[in-house]
């Protein structure tokens, strides 16, 4: 006989496996072609990621806003002389043009100049409180900031700009924070007509044109006074 104890040999392939904590599955040779079932709790990757950290001026940051920072939020208007100096009309002279791109920008001396009006200078802030950020590549830099009025949060935004390998990083840290005090002085009403593509263009066809310069290079520069016209 080959198998001299039969029975007992058939009893131990049938006895189920002893420290399996999940039963296997057979996994056909040849796939479906019907739709893939994802499991649960198989997460996808992400599909944003953030690259190395940059060089910062918050000792203990780990990319959290500080506590207590929405606490005051939508506690009181904003006085009515402040709203009006907010709100006022952009002064042409305060308006400057990427020569080569045509976006037209009020300067950041303006903002700094309407919020001081406004508040006073000490009455406001512009604070970082995430961690300087970049790409993988690193050519991009990011930063978060909020902006304080008396101690107050208003408003935050994600300050960027790109790495240039011929500047040096402080430059793109600078940049970040300017980004950063535009896009959060928009949500209290400063050059905000500015955000309005029609009459961005109409500002910048009065007040700029595009003809060739002294290198004979064509660029987008500031219009005289007695050029200015609709």
């Amino acid at each position: 006989m080959l198998f001299p104890n039969r029975s007992r040999f058939v009893n131990t392939i049938r006895r189920p496996l002893v420290g399996l904590r999940r039963p296997l599955h057979l996994v056909p040779l040849i796939p479906s072609p019907g739709p893939q079932i994802v499991p649960r709790h198989v997460k996808p990757p992400p599909i944003v990621r953030r690259g190395p950290v940059l060089g910062t001026d918050l000792p203990d940051a780990k990319n959290k806003p500080p506590p207590g920072l929405y606490r005051n939020v939508g506690i009181e208007p904003f006085p009515q002389e402040a709203v009006a100096i907010l709100t006022a009309p952009v002064n042409p002279d305060d308006l400057d043009i990427d020569p080569a791109k045509g976006w037209l920008y009020m300067k950041e001396q303006a903002y700094r100049d309407r919020l001081n009006r406004a508040f006073g200078e000490e009455g406001w802030e512009l604070l970082p409180i995430t961690e300087f950020w970049a790409t993988d590549t690193r050519q991009v830099a990011f930063r978060t900031y909020a902006l304080l009025v008396n101690g107050r949060f208003i408003s935050e935004a994600i300050g960027d700009c790109s790495i240039a390998k011929s500047e040096p990083q402080e430059y793109a840290e600078r940049r970040c924070e300017y980004v950063a005090l535009l896009r959060t002085c928009k949500d209290v009403g400063v050059a905000s007509e500015l955000w309005d593509r029609s009459v961005a263009n109409r500002l910048k066809k009065k007040y700029f044109e595009f003809k060739q310069d002294e290198q004979k290079k064509w660029a987008w520069q500031r219009r005289t006074t007695a050029q200015r016209s609709w």
